[in-house]
């Protein structure tokens, strides 16, 4: 007749159960489905979340044994909540949005429910996900897929190989590759009878970097050089090898000024790695998935080489142009208050990978200073 299973039981005075079951029995008779982040982690057991469909942010405490080990700050969750008067718990599972996909899914959600509004007018977020909860509930991770899909489809992900066959002694290329800083010999890669060298960004080749993205510069090289991709002279050939079409169009361009007519190219191979593995994301397992092999550098080792990269990475962060935040720099972005919300996301999408990755890795790394540059203390 249109009654829940609770609403029976409630009209039968909850028959069977003790006072303590009636009392939660009625709190649990108003959970609702909705979305939550989480902003703080309290102990073993406990977060400190905000409901993201309630204006005015208030935070309360959730007490879940489960999900508290599992959590990261910032972390997305649609999940059936039942609010007791001290504290929350979840009914059954909840289900993870992958930061990146948030957007998507919240703007897919409004479309969904502006066409339930076509035929009911009042109904509200609330209640629309309490309906549709295990289909929207598997929405991320679709649209996580699609995601992925159009990146690989969109990414400069190249084997890209060059043979040039030698017009002149191999002497005379040995010469030439011995006299640019761009090259560096690399005596471990050499077979069958060829000499390898990386092929870095460095001398005339650093000028790749100007077309290149700010977060792969290398504008000290104290933190390291980037590379161009490598070179294998053998006998009667030269082979360049690059894993990407940007790199390689300016490597044939280098390979003329550098080597001139004493190079004849003799043949190139383009293979795309991305669209191979978006058309893997299709295919099922072929079968068990091997064991992660373990790094070969010690984790203490491991861990102090990301947090060198990722502090520099982040110093140089602040002061260049981010798409996400039309082209300004976070500093700059910190100082406007119609782009406030736009930055805050930003940093909390950092933070909220960062601190995912120390718990994967058991790793301590710190970026929360760049919350004190930039001046954002909601984050705190």
């Amino acid at each position: 007749n249109g009654k829940t299973l609770a609403r029976r039981w409630a009209e039968s005075g909850w028959s069977g159960l003790t006072n303590d079951e009636i009392v939660m029995s009625r709190y649990r008779e108003n959970s609702c489905v909705t979305l939550i982040e989480v902003q703080k982690i309290v102990d073993r057991q406990t977060i400190e979340c905000v409901d993201l469909l309630e204006p005015g942010g208030k935070k309360f405490a959730v007490v879940d044994r489960l999900l508290a080990p599992a959590s990261s700050r910032f972390d997305r969750v649609i999940v059936r909540l039942t609010h007791y008067p001290r504290y929350t718990k979840f009914n059954g599972s909840g289900y993870h949005i992958p930061f990146d996909v948030y957007p998507d899914f919240r703007s897919d959600l409004d479309r969904r429910l502006a066409l339930e509004w076509e035929r009911e007018p009042d109904l509200s977020m609330k209640e629309f996900l309490r309906r549709r909860f295990l289909e929207l509930a598997t929405l991320p991770a679709k649209l996580a897929r699609d995601r992925m899909q159009h990146i690989l489809n969109n990414m400069d992900s190249h084997q890209c190989i060059g043979t040039y066959a030698l017009a002149c002694a191999r002497d005379e290329i040995l010469a030439v590759l011995d006299s640019k800083p761009d090259f560096e010999r690399n005596e471990d890669g050499d077979h069958d009878g060829g000499l390898r060298y990386e092929w870095l960004r460095r001398g005339e080749s650093k000028k790749l970097e100007a077309k290149m993205h700010p977060t792969f510069r290398h504008d000290d090289e104290s933190h390291g050089v980037g590379t161009l991709g490598t070179v294998m002279l053998y006998t009667d050939k030269l082979v360049v090898e690059t894993l990407t079409k940007q790199k390689f169009a300016f490597a044939k361009k280098m390979i003329k000024k550098y080597f001139a007519a004493k190079l004849r190219l003799d043949n190139e191979a383009v293979v795309d790695f991305a669209k191979i593995m978006a058309g893997k994301m299709d295919a099922p397992e072929p079968g068990p998935r091997p064991a992660a092999r373990p790094s070969d550098i010690p984790k203490d080792v491991e861990e102090k080489l990301l947090n060198d990269y990722f502090q520099n990475s982040y110093k140089k962060f602040l002061d260049e142009p981010v798409p996400a935040l039309m082209d300004k720099t976070p500093r700059e972005a910190s100082k406007n208050r119609n782009m406030r919300f736009l930055l805050v996301d930003l940093i909390k999408g950092h933070m909220h990978n960062m601190e995912r990755q120390n718990r994967e890795k058991g790793f301590a790394i710190d970026i929360s200073w760049i919350v004190d540059e930039l001046g954002l203390n909601e984050l705190k």
